[in-house]
């Protein structure tokens, strides 16, 4: 995503970090997705591309990932009260 926007306004990464007061490390982690675009990140970034599209927030990664366990811990319930009728 960032690095689409980066491309299609012909920057390099340096170009994007100097633009956006951040790192060129820090660039370089969100495009690879490895790391969650902190909330100063992310406003840095919208500086230079207002039309980003906000990312998962840490809390919002977090429920789904409470979700989807409670429902493999619901359907295990289920398999075993199943077993034990």
């Amino acid at each position: 995503m960032i690095r689409d926007l980066r491309l299609a306004a012909r920057m390099s990464q340096f170009d994007l970090a100097k633009a956006s007061g951040l790192s060129r490390g820090t660039i370089q982690l969100i495009e690879q997705q490895r790391g969650v675009i902190t909330p100063i990140s992310e406003q840095a970034l919208r500086a230079v591309f207002p039309d980003l599209q906000a990312p998962p927030t840490v809390i919002e990664q977090v429920r789904a990932e409470l979700e989807e366990i409670k429902g493999r811990l619901a359907a295990v319930e289920a398999q075993t009260s199943g077993q034990a009728a």
